[in-house]
């Protein structure tokens, strides 16, 4: 997804979005992706450790996350 590229790597300070689901991802007439609902998103800090509670869709959260969740 060239979203995602671009929320973590080109854009200043990157976007971690934390609930990428089926229903966060919109298409347009052109089937281009487009993400929403950025009410978990958190800008990374480079100063910062990034340590914070685990959020997402269960089901969806990276495995290793869902056995602390």
């Amino acid at each position: 997804m060239l979203c995602a590229t671009y929320m973590h790597h080109d854009c200043t300070p990157p976007i971690l979005h934390r609930d990428v689901t089926s229903s966060n991802v919109l298409l347009n007439s052109q089937l281009e992706a487009f993400v929403s609902d950025f009410g978990t998103a958190r800008l990374l800090d480079p100063d910062s450790s990034n340590q914070t509670l685990v959020v997402g869709t269960y089901g969806y959260i990276a495995p290793e996350l869902a056995h602390i969740h």
